[in-house]
């Protein structure tokens, strides 16, 4: 809750914030926004001159089109009448044009924001003039007085009658979020127990965030099964059911869900998923309660459940010690974040088919790097929590499979190139030296391999190997030289310091064992001949 107040900083708090940006942008929104509020000084006044607290209850005024889920919502006309202005610290009879002001009216269809719920947006046009207006760009409570802020166009005086327009748009997708988040906190209570409570709330018109006290992270199965249930309950597409009742009777209701510490009103708004307030109260020891969603609440909220369209949970985090965080997605936002999940599967389906076609494996390493860029993708893309976590598991079983297959090239390489080797040795039983190119790309340990098959049939030959890898672009140079031809004057080392040059890279290593590498592999055949020669020299 400290965090929806703005007491220190929060992500989310500044995505709720933005939609404030042509305000703030002017540089001194947030002062601006002190010298516009109602403190208990102005409060006092207001209640001095005898002006009564503002009447709200039209922000609930407002019907379904019909009962399909992607429903439209009618929210009527609200005229009212400008009963105080609020501009530098002071009551003003009149505002004009770029003035950033705070209205009180006798009566509004605006949502002021509360119990997490974010505030409606839009504007009050004058009546019959529409050039005079003013722009809502948020709206509290203060001591009963619903404050509109936002900037004035034209002029506006106290006593102005107003044509008021939310912003419909805007609370037609947060009305989506409040309520999938009561059938969320229901859902989480069947999945994870009784002991769970609600520690908090924001609700804006992207996504709904909902924390909770846990004494672990959710498991996955958890997350999907919480996911599943709240799923469930909006394609149920219940009668969502609002109704104001005395406090003492609602506490009574079985089931029902409640904000610890929070001080409610009397009397309080209860809201019902399927089961009507009205039987709830007359049988308050029933099951009913405990098998829906039962809760008190004062905001704005879906006719039917059905309108939330559906429900995505995209991500569930801890945010301090015993309390966890699920950020969820409804509306058109879900829809979106299950078409992006699925552009992502069939992607995943292409990449797998690509890497069973590739027998040979010659291309793993660009499949390696696509992995690792889907991963990245899907890692911080807005999709469903439980897709992300199954589609990076079904990447790590690819990358698992390609390296299995590299494991399994790589030791058929070595036991090539050692055959190889033995060939060789074989076709040369007098040989003191042999220098050959090998197939073994960037795989030096079989060119090692290579060499300990010639000091195990010819031990007095000295060898060296050379393998180019196309892919890499390189070439390698590994050799051995016997102690004997050591001591006629082949150093391993000085051996491959000869060809180093032309191999267009260093090398190293003692007189016995000595490599290099480099990028002149178009070079080596010139690089055979320059070693044998030098070879050759020393031992003649």
């Amino acid at each position: 809750m400290a965090e929806e107040k703005s007491l220190k900083i929060d992500m989310d708090g500044y995505e709720a914030a933005k939609h404030n940006s042509y305000v703030l942008s002017q540089g001194k929104g947030a002062s601006k926004i002190e010298e516009i509020n109602l403190d208990v000084h102005a409060i006092s006044q207001l209640q001095e001159q005898g002006v009564p607290p503002t009447n709200d209850t039209f922000k609930y005024k407002y019907e379904a089109v019909s009962d399909e889920r992607d429903s439209a919502y009618n929210y009527g006309v609200c005229n009212s009448k400008i009963v105080a202005l609020r501009f530098e610290n002071q009551f003003v009879n009149e505002i004009t044009s770029g003035q950033k002001a705070g209205i009180v009216l006798d009566k509004t269809n605006f949502y002021a924001e509360s119990g997490g719920q974010i505030y409606d947006q839009g504007a009050l046009v004058k009546v019959n003039d529409e050039a005079n207006e003013f722009l809502v760009d948020r709206v509290y409570n203060r001591g009963g007085y619903i404050l509109h802020i936002g900037v004035v166009e034209g002029t506006l005086k106290v006593g102005d009658e107003l044509e008021l327009h939310i912003d419909v748009e805007r609370r037609w997708l947060t009305m989506k979020n409040h309520s999938a988040t009561h059938a969320l906190n229901h859902c989480l209570l069947q999945v994870l127990g009784k002991d769970t409570e609600q520690k908090g709330s924001l609700v804006v018109p992207e996504k709904l965030r909902f924390d909770f006290n846990s004494k672990a992270a959710m498991t996955i199965e958890q997350v999907s099964k919480t996911e599943q249930l709240t799923k469930e309950m909006v394609y149920k597409n219940v009668p969502i059911y609002a109704k104001e009742s005395k406090l003492a009777l609602a506490k009574k209701i079985r089931g029902l869900r409640s904000v610890f510490d929070e001080v409610y009103p009397d009397p309080v708004r209860v809201i019902s998923f399927g089961v009507p307030v009205d039987e709830l109260e007359q049988n308050p020891d029933s099951e009913a309660g405990e098998q829906t969603s039962v809760e008190f609440c004062g905001g704005t909220h879906l006719r039917r459940s059905g309108h939330i369209m559906d429900f995505v949970i995209s991500s569930e985090e801890a945010i301090a010690k015993g309390i966890r965080r699920i950020v969820a997605l409804t509306g058109p936002e879900a829809l979106k974040a299950l078409k992006k999940s699925e552009a992502f599967e069939q992607e995943i389906v292409r990449l797998k088919a690509t890497i069973d076609n590739d027998k040979s494996g010659k291309d793993s390493k660009s499949h390696v790097k696509e992995i690792v860029e889907l991963t990245e993708q899907i890692s911080h893309a807005t999709i469903p929590y439980v897709k992300k976590d199954e589609m990076r598991n079904l990447l790590k079983g690819l990358k698992k499979t390609l390296d299995d297959k590299e494991r399994a090239l790589r030791a058929a390489v070595s036991v090539t190139v050692v055959e190889r080797a033995k060939t060789l040795c074989e076709a040369n039983p007098n040989a003191t030296v042999l220098v050959e190119q090998l197939e073994a790309f960037n795989n030096t340990k079989a060119l090692d391999a290579a060499l300990k098959q010639v000091r195990s049939q010819l031990p007095d030959a000295a060898a060296m190997f050379l393998s180019v890898d196309a892919d890499s672009k390189k070439i390698f140079c590994l050799s051995s030289v016997p102690k004997s031809a050591v001591e006629k004057g082949l150093k391993a080392n000085e051996w491959v310091q000869h060809v180093s040059a032309t191999l267009g890279g260093k090398g190293g290593g003692k007189p016995e064992s000595a490599q290099a590498s480099g990028t002149n592999y178009e070079k080596v055949d010139e690089i055979v001949q320059l070693a044998s020669k030098f070879a050759q020299s020393k031992l003649s």
